[in-house]
């Protein structure tokens, strides 16, 4: 009777795991990528905190660790990236409201650079929305509302009442 030939199971275990692990990463990297994507075209670099600039790394990360085919760091890595995106992209509705908010309240009270940075911010996280564009038109106006009464405080105290009445008309309704 022959001995029985060693069995090479443990390396081809070891391939079926990497070959496995490689899989999950091809399969999770564009998951996490467009998320990423997703999340740059929304401005979160500017808003998106430490979370966003760490998810980031954590990807990059990843690709690094997929080009070492160490795969199960690259798994790992690219786990606690999509973690930290979704965490941002879940922050995305509520930072739109807080801008929004802010934004048309800086326009009420007359200040405009708060204003106009909120607004943007909003309009950067989403570009269509319509009262980020209205506010920005409205805060346009306001330097132009500041000018006419101004100058029609100033022609009041010349006593040119005439005129100073016209500049306030010119005012855009609600203005005065």
């Amino acid at each position: 009777a022959k001995p029985a030939p060693a069995a090479p199971a443990a390396p081809a275990r070891d391939l079926q795991q990497l070959a496995e692990l490689k899989r999950q990463v091809d399969e999770l990297r564009p998951v996490v990528a467009g998320r990423l994507a997703g999340l740059e075209k929304r401005s979160a670099g500017s808003w998106g905190a430490a979370q966003f600039a760490r998810g980031k790394q954590r990807l990059a990360a990843a690709d690094a660790a997929s080009g070492s085919r160490d795969y199960g760091v690259a798994l790992a890595r690219l786990r606690e990236a999509d973690a930290d995106l979704k965490a941002v992209e879940q922050r995305v509705d509520a930072t739109l409201r807080a801008a929004l908010a802010a934004g048309l309240a800086a326009v009420e009270s007359g200040d405009a650079v708060a204003a106009r940075r909120q607004l943007e911010l909003a309009l950067a996280i989403d570009a269509s929305n319509a009262a980020a564009q209205r506010g920005l038109r409205r805060l346009g106006t306001l330097d132009e509302v500041r000018g006419l009464l101004a100058e029609a405080a100033e022609q009041d105290r010349a006593g040119q009442t005439a005129a100073a009445a016209a500049n306030l008309l010119l005012a855009p309704d609600g203005a005065v």
